[in-house]
């Protein structure tokens, strides 16, 4: 269960109902606070006011007065602003209609409401966490309205979760659940449920010299013409990396950075945070109220990387002791001895589990009112595990084997351009009878397994 997760169910309800204006807004939800403002038009620099500032946030740059305590990139001089981003405190006042309804969460909160809902409008989608926040999402702006101050501490958690990974996806832009660090300036990514060490893995890697791409979504898409792109892409947030190349001579996936922050527990502040310090870390901001995860700048332990780089390779993260069942993990288990297995994911396997770690992957399942945007980004995975190694990295529990676990990885990065082949579809190193065939053919229809449907 996700931080949000859980903060949906502890917290929500907290924000007490506030009487305020409630006369519906009249172009879509909350537009109303966009009416007779005299802004400037976003896609070009502009001259920040005092109160603003430019961020760069997931290859955009992202204008803003809201005061950010979450540690976040400011954007290269000079960059243009494809995003303006707002908080307002007052009621919710906009009631949606539930045919405009595209999405409700299975997940609850302690009302059985829906902790999750997705709304159309013609003039924005409004993603709505109940007796909490309202997100409206247009193309150039994402204005959130609170209904109580003291849910602040909601608003980042929402917006640079489920909401920002919302807005990657209507970009095309391929959201995931998982870390991610720049070796070697490539991108390395790290995809797990949750309490099986992925920010410790994350936070050991930034620790070692690495640096910081993403701590928990990591957004990926596709880039034509090889590394080269990168440089005509840096410090222009403008437009997605795939469409700055001219040539188109090879296909590159590419990670996005996020923003430089690491969200570390108790234990993990004890082990990585410098002694030099002379601090156990309770002075830094805690992510949530109720929890004991805080947040870290990450110039505290390492760099953050600001630029897109290439990826190289995405793991799926798995410990010995969860009762894996693969080959490897019994091989372990019977020897008692702990080790670090890597072991190749091909085909129809590692789509599903891309599939799986999607960070919105309920809102895409079968049957879904985002049928269109399920379709492309299933081809759009595809391409990604035509082009990127995945690896099943499977590991035993406790810090004392992170560095063995680290070696492994760059062993492994070693060898990345010998596995770099073309490959179509679900066709490569799949053996014959393979199981997955029928479960991804049965799961998704619109894919055509062997051929050249992704």
């Amino acid at each position: 269960m996700s931080m949000l997760q859980r903060s949906l169910q502890t917290r929500a309800g907290e924000g007490g109902r506030r009487k305020g204006r409630a006369a519906r807004m009249r172009s879509g939800p909350n537009a109303g606070s966009r009416v007779g403002e005299a802004e400037q038009p976003l896609g070009g620099t502009r001259t920040l006011t005092e109160r603003e500032r430019l961020y760069g946030l997931f290859g955009f740059g992202v204008l803003s007065d809201y005061r950010f305590r979450t540690p976040m990139a400011d954007s290269a001089p000079g960059s243009p602003v494809s995003l303006r981003f707002r908080r307002v405190v007052r009621e919710c006042t906009f009631r949606p209609s539930s045919a405009d309804c595209i999405h409700r969460s299975a997940l609850t909160n302690r009302f059985n409401e829906s902790a999750f809902q997705v709304y159309r409008d013609n003039a924005a989608t409004l993603i709505r966490f109940p007796r909490i926040a309202d997100f409206s999402v247009y193309e150039d702006e994402i204005l959130c309205v609170l209904p109580d101050s003291r849910l602040e501490h909601m608003v980042e958690i929402c917006l640079l979760g489920h909401v920002f990974a919302y807005y990657l996806e209507s970009r095309g832009i391929l959201a995931l659940h998982g870390g991610a660090v720049a070796v070697r300036d490539q991108a390395v990514l790290f995809l797990a449920d949750r309490g099986i060490g992925k920010t410790s893995i994350v936070t050991a890697m930034v620790a070692a010299g690495h640096r910081l791409l993403a701590d928990d979504l990591a957004a990926i898409e596709l880039a034509s013409g090889g590394p080269d792109i990168l440089d005509e892409a840096e410090g222009d947030f403008s437009k997605p990396v795939s469409t700055l190349a001219d040539r188109a001579d090879r296909e590159y996936i590419v990670c996005r950075p996020a923003f430089p922050q690491l969200k570390l527990n108790p234990d993990q502040l004890r082990r990585y945070l410098p002694l030099s310090q002379g601090s156990n870390g309770s002075e830094l901001p805690l992510v949530h109220p109720g929890f004991d995860k805080r947040s870290v700048p990450v110039e505290t332990l390492g760099r953050f990387a600001c630029e897109a780089l290439p990826v190289a390779r995405i793991y799926i993260l798995e410990r010995h002791d969860r009762g894996d069942h693969h080959e490897g993990a019994q091989h372990n288990r019977t020897r008692r001895t702990p080790t670090v297995n890597l072991d190749p994911v091909c085909g129809g396997t590692a789509l599903l589990q891309l599939l799986r770690h999607s960070f919105l992957s309920e809102l895409f399942e079968e049957g879904s009112s985002c049928s269109e945007r399920r379709a492309q980004r299933l081809a759009q995975l595809g391409r990604v595990v035509t082009a990127v190694p995945v690896r099943r990295l499977c590991y035993p529990s406790g810090y004392e084997h992170l560095p063995a676990l680290l070696s492994a990885i760059e062993t492994d990065l070693h060898t990345a351009g010998g596995d770099r082949r073309p490959k179509r579809g679900f066709e490569a190193d799949a053996p014959a009878g393979d199981e997955t065939r029928n479960v991804v053919s049965d799961q998704y229809p619109e894919v055509t397994c062997g051929h050249r449907g992704i």
